[in-house]
């Protein structure tokens, strides 16, 4: 997953590329919206849900909600906001 200035540099496709030319494949995600909803708190007592309960196949982007909650709980997303 990107963010802003490896999404600029491309960054994603050239690793995809390099590891095609090996035979190591790699999948470029991205995050949307709904991973972010997935780790909003769900009571005026929780700022983000740190986990999920439900098994792995019940869990729509499974791996993109723990990038959500890495960026939010580390205040990434707050820094990004004040450089755009």
């Amino acid at each position: 997953m990107a963010n802003g200035p490896g999404a600029a540099l491309k960054l994603p496709e050239v690793i995809r590329d390099a590891g095609d030319l090996i035979a190591d494949p790699f999948e470029i995600s991205t995050l949307r919206r709904e991973d972010y909803k997935m780790i909003e708190g769900k009571s005026e007592y929780e700022d983000l849900l740190q986990c999920n309960n439900l098994p792995s196949s019940g869990t729509a982007r499974g791996h993109q909600f723990p990038a959500a909650f890495l960026i939010e709980g580390s205040g990434l997303d707050k820094v990004i906001k004040l450089l755009i």
